[in-house]
């Protein structure tokens, strides 16, 4: 392993890593008892986007359908099982809340995040830019599994190891590694016919001595003694 395929499975990995951590602590925290379950449940009706009598089943349906995502998808990406399933489930969750964050900012609206229950680090309670740089920076992490996968210490990779590896051979040249050789090119099948010759041999001699037919001798040269 070179050190630029060394580089890209640290960072597969800590990736990895850091948004199961994100999302599972996201879902312990709507998930620890019915009022944090309630306290989610407000948020998304403060919002203002779904009507609290036409959509009633909806909000109630996204207060445990998002929680129980989140929880599933952080042991997706902990145990590199599906990863790139996990990490296309949470980029799409993601862009949904940044449309919702979007909606709220642009309309004023002051409203309290509930992502992860009490706790909003390094944002406060209130939804501003601060919620939408965060989950930003996770539709980032995740879109980066979406298309490196688990990588190298992933189930996946043992589910199909040669597939994975040649995804993290023909990406190692972008961290400093060196890039896959080129396959070579298959040799043309012989023929019966006979290869042209690039110089054919020639005739007649560009110079040669008198030969035997020749009947005059050239004269010798004179001498000057």
């Amino acid at each position: 392993m070179t050190t630029g395929q060394r580089i890209d499975v640290v960072i597969t990995v800590f990736v990895r890593l850091f948004l199961a951590g994100v999302f599972g602590f996201a879902a312990f925290m709507k998930l620890r008892n019915e009022q944090a379950a309630q306290a989610f449940a407000e948020s998304i009706q403060s919002f203002d986007v779904l009507s609290k009598t036409d959509h009633h089943h909806v909000v109630t349906l996204s207060t445990f359908a998002v929680p129980w995502a989140e929880a599933i998808c952080a042991g997706l990406l902990l145990l590199g099982l599906w990863t790139r399933a996990a990490a296309f489930a949470m980029t799409a969750a993601l862009g949904a809340f940044m449309y919702g964050i979007y909606t709220v900012i642009a309309r004023g609206l002051v409203v309290e995040c509930g992502c992860f229950g009490d706790f909003n680090f390094p944002c406060d309670h209130t939804i501003g830019m601060c919620q939408m740089y965060r989950n930003g920076v996770l539709a980032a992490g995740c879109l980066f599994l979406l298309i490196r996968g688990g990588g190298r210490f992933s189930i996946d990779r043992l589910i199909a190891p040669s597939a994975s590896g040649d995804d993290e051979d023909a990406t190692a040249g972008s961290f400093g590694g060196s890039p896959t050789p080129a396959a070579t090119r298959p040799r043309r099948p012989e023929t019966d016919e006979a290869p042209i010759p690039l110089d054919p041999p020639r005739s007649t001699p560009l110079s040669s001595g008198p030969g035997e037919g020749d009947s005059a001798e050239k004269p010798s040269k004179p001498r000057w003694d």
